[in-house]
């Protein structure tokens, strides 16, 4: 294998490119303004994380004593690292001063880490291969190739926050493409260029990766699940984990007094509450079944030429136990249900009926409209709806 100096001095250009490679914990440095594009610069020496691997781009800023821009956004274009500046009045061979956001920087590479940590865990010990990572300031996303369980992940997460606690040195290792075939890697290779950068957390884990990590495992702190959604796993870490997972406790705490239960036998209880809610609910509805039915029973029958008109007044119009307490009717019988809420309902036994009556109603100020044999819809008028329709049916 080549001695590190030997690669850096042959690749010195990528290395300069790329300077958060071997020191991610430097945020402030200066260097010389290579080329400018409008908004978009290029330095000759450079700490700044570009956009890529599932990790979003470090910002900052930088400044001359005259002048000073906002990094907004960095991106690797055809092998070179571009910032992005909010406003560019900087001259090409300009010396600037650079500092980027550090505590943006130290939550994507803690999360990062995590990431690996945990991808190396599921692998090791479960066979579960990453298949995507996405890398955020808060909230960060795993997915998995296949649909993971709780009893999986609870094993999985305390190992994870086991090694977390071991302290395991991180370190970035560089090979060429004569010697990256002998490592065992966790991850897949990409042929981008004459030099591989392989990011191993000591004894755990070694895979190809560009991002930036912290030096030890220790300053992760903990890792905790945000949510677990079939093969997606939603983590965070350090002192976000550690503020969501006191959060959490508040909550159970909460919710133990609520029911009046200790913490440990929330679920149990829970589920005992929720059964008998559904009970009850089922209870209700059968009441109210029951009551709708009685009312419906308690009518008014009167004979209009051809037709026969029935009419009941109930609390509230429920239509589907309507309709299924009445079923199919002849086409000559209307049925009229009015409720305390000015809602009527009216059914009869023809399609045309029902429209005829519809617009009737309609032109005369009631709201609603009609489906098949029904009329659904509501009266802000006067005029009692019996009246009308008896006057309806009498002209016809």
């Amino acid at each position: 294998m080549k001695h590190h100096h030997d690669l850096y001095e042959k690749n010195k250009a990528i290395f300069d490119m790329k300077k958060y490679w071997l020191n991610p914990q430097i945020t402030t440095f200066s260097s010389e303004i290579k080329e400018i594009n409008g908004t978009l610069i290029r330095l000759n020496e450079n700490y700044f994380y570009p956009e890529g691997g599932g990790q979003p781009p470090d910002h900052g800023v930088i400044s001359t004593e005259t002048t000073k821009s906002s990094v907004i956004d960095v991106q690797e274009i055809d092998n070179e690292v571009w910032l992005k500046l909010n406003k560019n009045q900087f001259q090409p061979n300009e010396i600037i001063s650079a500092k980027i956001d550090k505590s943006r920087r130290i939550n994507l590479s803690r999360n990062h880490t995590s990431q690996h940590l945990i991808s190396a865990i599921f692998m090791e010990d479960f066979e579960y291969d990453t298949v995507k990572a996405t890398i955020d300031l808060k909230s960060s996303e795993i997915e998995f190739d296949k649909k993971l369980n709780w009893d999986i992940l609870e094993k999985g997460i305390n190992k994870v926050n086991s090694h977390i606690l071991q302290s395991h040195p991180i370190n970035s290792k560089f090979f060429d493409k004569e010697n990256i075939s002998d490592l065992k890697l966790r991850g897949h290779i990409s042929d981008l260029h004459s030099i591989y950068r392989i990011v191993e957390i000591k004894d755990v884990d070694l895979n190809p990766c560009g991002g930036t990590h912290v030096k030890n495992t220790s300053e992760i702190q903990i890792v905790a699940v945000r949510k677990l959604e079939n093969n997606k796993l939603k983590f965070i870490s350090g002192h976000d984990a550690e503020a969501y997972l006191t959060k959490q406790t508040k909550l159970i705490y909460k919710i133990s007094n609520l029911i009046k239960t200790s913490p440990k036998s929330i679920f149990q209880e829970l589920e005992r509450i929720y059964t008998n809610n559904i009970n009850m609910k089922k209870e209700l509805l059968k009441n109210k079944n029951d009551i709708l039915n009685l009312q419906l029973s308690n009518t008014v029958s009167k004979n209009i030429h051809n037709f026969t008109l029935i009419y009941s007044f109930v609390n509230k119009i429920e239509r589907s136990i309507i309709l299924s307490y009445y079923g199919e009717i002849n086409v000559n019988k209307i049925i009229l249900i009015e409720d305390q809420n000015s809602t009527f309902f009216v059914l009869t036994g023809s399609q045309n009926l029902t429209s005829d009556l519809s617009k009737y109603l309609k032109n005369i100020g009631f709201k609603g409209g009609g489906q098949g044999n029904f009329i659904m819809g509501n009266n802000p008028t006067k005029f009692k709806l019996i009246d009308l329709i008896e006057t309806y049916l009498s002209s016809s």
